[in-house]
């Protein structure tokens, strides 16, 4: 399916979770999310790379807020 896919001179819009096929054969992905809808031309790795990036920083572990009290004198 994917090189019928590759070979095919249009437009599919293919509906998948799969994403070594995505990235195989996609030139525009539409991402669906929060009632939103992201544009992206370029396969799935370069869609994905920026949220893969994201995740492989290091997370810092949250503090409490300072607290600051004005005394009056």
């Amino acid at each position: 399916m994917n090189i019928s896919l590759q070979r095919y001179d249009g437009t599919v819009l293919l509906v998948t979770h799969d994403h070594d096929v995505i990235d195989e054969v996609a030139t525009r992905i539409w991402h669906f999310h929060g009632g939103k809808i992201d544009d992206f031309k370029g396969n799935y790795e370069e869609f994905a790379a920026p949220k893969k990036q994201k995740r492989r920083r290091p997370r810092l572990p949250q503090r409490a807020p300072a607290l600051v009290a004005f005394v009056p004198s």
